[in-house]
């Protein structure tokens, strides 16, 4: 078996199986009406019966729902872990899954305290009687909070951690199925200890969910675990500048402008000899890695739904699984054609003469001829546009390269370069509109040929030439040399011989 050498030879002809799933779902639990301080006013007295909002009222309630957690643990026979500072909880699950026989049930309960969102009362004066009044505040205070781990018949493990400070807002962490959730919740909140009591429930005050974060996974098992090494050297090598603005905007299907928030980067990490590639947009980022030496795994990680335009609620998944599924594809596209930007003969050759299409001459765009490479260098600023470009958007990112203003170069210029790179198939117009963008030759062909140019043939003959400064590097040129001297004293014997 032959190696691979490029990322869409991998993709091609090594990819053994693929699998594409929602990989994990972290969802807000919370009681949409208690989110505010005035459907907290009204909880406290609309419901509860108070002449003055308090939350001194709601605490028997906070000593009630803690106090059923520590009859349930012991109910139920499990243990009750009170987490260190930096302990790694998944490790910890991990030894209790191994100890686990039962195909549904609670693995253990866990307790830590962490900074959460929490609703107080503070006493206020009023300036004009000088009388004190309770006055209901949002603020934020390091409270316990339990750590539910259990496995479920459909779902496997899961967790649903709880906040015991009121509202008693809970954060549950999944492997998703938007059809299932819901209810695996409303299974398990009837099992569990409940903060709310039954006319809390009657009356309104019930659990809804919203997405908090979710991952969307796609994972493509490789026939050799050296194929996965080679992908990763050629995509960090050729892509260390894919989290720029243009190409984030491609990727995620999203405009990005000067006003856009967020930090635009890549990074490759490395945790031993396996590197990472990450691509951050907004709040959201691309991961990209070799999983257990085995598979390919593309993974898109959607922190806020609001990036995309999407709402938080539940019903918006489908949405969600639409554009995290489409940024992993649209990933590996832009990974694919950015490496492999081959020509074929025929096509190059194409390129290297005039051509005739509908009765229109069209003049060749041939290779080393800079004003070819000049246009070719400016068609590729313009790939990661989705809108596409206009006549004087080429005009303007062409004009600097041969070194002159864009006053310099007028419509009608432009309009002669356009119409030649559309007769040879590089370019399109976009229907009904003066805009137009590559086409998947114009692509191939604007690497192609500002690549080889720039990369091999200009650094390549400055090396080898008579005038190469001295501090170049002196293996290829006494490479040459030697093919040189061995080429003359050939021809030398060959004559001797006639």
């Amino acid at each position: 078996m032959t190696l691979s050498q490029s990322v869409c030879e991998v993709l091609r002809d090594h990819v053994v199986f693929e699998s594409e799933c929602i990989h994990r779902m972290y969802l807000n639990v919370y009681v949409p009406q208690l989110q505010r301080i005035g459907g907290v006013v009204w909880y406290l007295r609309g419901h509860l019966g108070q002449r003055f909002a308090s939350t001194a009222t709601v605490a028997p309630k906070t000593e009630a729902f803690v106090a059923n957690i520590e009859r349930f643990v012991a109910r139920q026979s499990v243990d009750l872990v009170s987490f260190s500072k930096h302990q790694r909880k998944d490790d910890l699950t991990q030894q209790y899954l191994q100890r686990f026989d039962a195909d549904e049930g609670i693995l253990y309960v866990g307790r830590a305290q962490e900074k959460a969102r929490v609703v107080r009362t503070e006493r206020r004066r009023c300036a004009r009687t000088g009388m004190s009044y309770p006055w209901v505040v949002e603020g934020s205070a390091m409270v316990n909070h339990y750590y539910f781990y259990c496995v479920d018949d459909d779902f496997g493990p899961f967790f649903l951690k709880f906040c015991s400070y009121f509202p008693y807002n809970a954060r549950l962490c999944i492997n998703g199925d938007e059809r299932k959730i819901d209810r695996l919740l409303r299974k398990w909140l009837a099992r569990l200890p409940h903060p709310f009591e039954r006319h809390d429930r009657a009356a309104g005050y019930r659990y809804a969910l919203s997405i908090l974060q979710a991952e969307f996974a796609l994972t493509q098992v490789l026939d050799r675990p050296v194929t996965g090494r080679i992908f990763f050297e050629q995509v960090i090598r050729e892509n260390l500048d894919i989290g720029r603005p243009g190409q984030v905007q491609l990727i995620f299907d999203r405009r990005v402008n000067r006003r856009t928030p967020g930090r635009f980067r890549t990074r490759v990490i490395t945790e031993g000899v396996t590197p990472s590639l990450h691509v951050d947009y907004k709040r959201s980022r691309i991961k990209q890695y070799h999983k257990e030496g085995q598979a390919l795994r593309t993974e898109t990680t959607i922190n806020d739904t609001r990036d995309f335009g999407v709402g938080r609620l539940l019903h918006n998944l489908p949405e969600l699984r639409r554009i995290g599924f489409a940024a992993n594809r649209r990933m590996l596209e832009i990974e694919q054609i950015s490496h492999d930007c081959a020509l074929g003969e025929d096509a190059f050759q194409d390129l290297q003469r005039p051509c005739h299409v509908d009765g229109q001459r069209a003049p060749a765009l041939r290779f080393a001829e800079p004003n070819v490479q000049a246009l070719l260098h400016a068609l590729v600023m313009f790939v990661f546009v989705a809108r596409g470009f206009t006549n004087q958007d080429l005009r303007q990112a062409y004009a600097v390269l041969p070194g002159l203003r864009p006053g310099e170069i007028g419509p009608g210029r432009m309009s002669y370069e356009l119409r030649r790179l559309r007769l040879h198939g590089l370019i399109e117009r976009v229907s009904k509109t003066h805009r137009y963008r590559l086409t998947n030759l114009g692509l191939q062909t604007a690497l192609f040929y500002t690549r080889v140019y720039s990369r091999i043939l200009r650094p390549g003959l400055a090396l080898v030439s008579p005038q190469a400064p001295a501090a170049s590097p002196a293996s290829l040129q006494h490479s040459f040399r030697t093919a040189e001297q061995a080429i003359n004293t050939w021809c030398d014997q060959v004559k001797i011989a006639a």
